[in-house]
């Protein structure tokens, strides 16, 4: 699976606000100018922030339709947004189906990162050749996908979905982060972000702080 754009919605919230996200975000997607949009959402576990990966029928000339989904985007989470909404094109780079590839994804863990001068075939080898591959076999993952942002820095993403945020610190996943090559790619890291966050179940009720 190469090649595909997803739409990545991400904004800080008000924190009494957490119990309006899945009736803002489901008002949203009713709003886009697109066709027929799938939304996932994810709230971080350690912040009052919301990722949101738009999928599905995707206008061919996504450019295009930014602003006008930008517009969308500003007026619909205006009663519960804290800051800046980045809103950016992904381009698809890899999906593994996970060990636990039947199983309910609860979470969601990012790396988002550049990468030094230099560093980028290294990076891209390390990815495909070892890395995502044995992290998607560890027990515990759903799936594992890389992403490229055509807008926005930190560029690649690296995104596993999990049945438990444990499988981050199991035995498995942390042979696999501690592999030699691993230790020598990862220096070459630049602006770092990682997130563990737990899904919002859009069919929720509104409720109050």
């Amino acid at each position: 699976m190469t090649g595909g754009i997803t739409l990545l919605l991400e904004f800080p919230f008000r924190d009494e606000a957490a119990g309006q996200l899945a009736a803002t975000l489901n008002a949203l997607i009713a709003e886009l100018p697109l066709a027929a949009p799938v939304l996932t959402a994810w709230r971080a576990t350690s912040a009052a922030v919301a990722t949101c990966y738009i999928e599905g029928e995707l206008p061919t000339d996504l450019a295009a339709a930014m602003p006008a989904i930008a517009a969308v985007a500003k007026t619909q989470l205006a009663p519960i947004v804290a800051g800046d909404i980045e809103l950016s094109r992904l381009r698809h780079i890899a999906l593994h189906a996970g060990a636990a590839a039947n199983a309910s994804a609860g979470f969601h863990y990012v790396v988002r990162t550049d990468v030094a001068a230099g560093g980028d075939d290294e990076l891209q080898r390390w990815y495909d050749e070892e890395h995502m591959a044995l992290l998607a076999a560890v027990p515990g993952t759903v799936r594992a996908r890389r992403l490229v942002s055509l807008d926005a820095k930190p560029q690649y993403y690296a995104c596993y979905d999990l049945v438990a945020p444990a499988v981050l610190t199991s035995a498995e996943w942390l042979q696999v982060r501690q592999s030699p090559w691993s230790q020598r790619v990862r220096p070459m890291f630049r602006n770092t972000r990682r997130v563990i966050s737990s899904a919002i179940d859009l069919a929720a009720p509104a409720t109050s702080a």
